[in-house]
């Protein structure tokens, strides 16, 4: 008699999720939030890593570690492009570097970063955030994302 053990993941987190489109770099946006939101953002050793059939791709990842109000602010990119030398294609006379655009949450494939708010405790008000966010010139828009209705929900799992 054979048993089965089946494990049963699930993301049973309390963060907030707002969807950021603006075309700057990771870093000069992030030099903004600190600058506008009093945030105090850093890159992270690690960025966040999904290895696809076209090769890997690393999303920029940024953190910031509010011991006062007991949350923590990531901000990482949702696009990256894949450089893929491997591949070229038939009957050309040079190789050609071939890139692919890959997303961290593919559902929201026009969204440039999103800025996730882990909450530990206290209330976070986003609203006020995504009013502030608004006031940055180079975004375009910012909105609050329902991640219930995200299929992707466990590329967003990091610390």
């Amino acid at each position: 008699m054979a048993n089965k053990l089946m494990l049963n993941t699930f993301i049973e987190e309390d963060f907030d999720l707002i969807a950021i489109h603006c075309s700057l770099e990771a870093y000069h946006l992030s030099f903004l939030l600190n600058k506008t939101l009093n945030f105090r953002l850093h890159r992270e050793d690690m960025d966040v890593d999904f290895t696809y059939k076209e090769g890997t791709a690393f999303y920029e990842l940024f953190k910031y570690c509010d011991d006062y109000q007991q949350c923590n602010y990531y901000l990482v990119e949702n696009k990256h492009k894949i450089k893929a030398s491997n591949l070229y294609s038939e009957g050309s006379l040079f190789k050609d570097d071939a890139t692919y655009s890959t997303n961290l949450i593919p559902e929201y494939k026009n969204v440039d970063f999103f800025l996730k708010i882990q909450n530990e405790g206290s209330h976070i008000d986003s609203k006020k955030i995504i009013s502030e966010l608004h006031k940055i010139t180079p975004i375009i828009t910012a909105y609050k994302v329902d991640f219930d209705t995200l299929k992707s929900v466990e590329n967003l799992t990091f610390s």
